[in-house]
């Protein structure tokens, strides 16, 4: 079994969460990690952090971590309406693998 931290979530050294959350668990935590998030936002520091089902403040609150300037652009994207008119997700990284490998988007790109 690997063990380790996910590469995504390196550098969240504060931040776990088990991968085998029923249903109500999980929905208990991303309710439990909003509230710390608002928390966040009002103290302008990372203090508060969720472990084990509990809201706790850290002894050593941090910066917030700042999103760079590309991912707030990929964040404040808006959904675009493909050429068949239905209304599409933006595109992601493997979205756009997706449709490379697809024949029909390289029929299209053609055209």
């Amino acid at each position: 079994m690997r063990s380790g931290r996910q590469s995504l979530t390196q550098r969240f050294v504060h931040s776990y969460a088990r991968r085998d959350y029923t249903a109500e668990e999980l929905s208990l935590d991303r309710t439990l990690r909003k509230e710390a998030g608002d928390l966040n936002a009002r103290e302008g520091k990372l203090a508060f952090v969720v472990r084990d089902f509990d809201i706790v403040k850290l002894n050593t609150p941090r910066e917030l971590p700042r999103r760079s300037i590309a991912s707030l652009n990929q964040a404040g994207q808006v959904s675009s309406v493909g050429m068949s008119g239905v209304e599409q997700a933006p595109l992601t990284r493997s979205r756009k693998k997706l449709q490379q490998r697809s024949p029909l988007a390289s029929t299209s790109t053609q055209a």
